[in-house]
């Protein structure tokens, strides 16, 4: 999400990020989905083109033949993940390099 570092759950939380760890914010004049076409980034976690108060992606790439979900059946997934584990799969993550 496109948020700026006030508007962001940390900035609303009062997180601090820790020393040694860098956050890369998206520019305010970028939204994810140019980034996406643009090959600046791989992939996104969270993907809203929806208007709303924060979020300033409007590219429509639901249609776009070059990305989709990680999972055709993500629900599906779900459910055979559990039924493999005993573990409910989260939805989200996070990923460090």
């Amino acid at each position: 999400m496109e948020r700026l570092p006030e508007t962001s759950h940390g900035g609303a939380t009062g997180f601090k990020i820790p020393d040694g760890v860098k956050l890369n914010q998206i520019p305010v004049e970028k939204n994810i989905g140019q980034m996406l076409l643009d090959d600046e980034l791989d992939a996104t976690l969270l993907y809203l083109n929806i208007p709303n108060l924060v979020d300033q992606s409007s590219v429509d790439l639901a249609n776009h033949s070059n990305f989709g979900p990680l999972f055709s059946e993500p629900e599906a997934e779900s459910l055979r993940y559990y039924k493999k584990t005993n573990i409910y799969p989260i939805n989200h993550t996070v990923v460090i390099k």
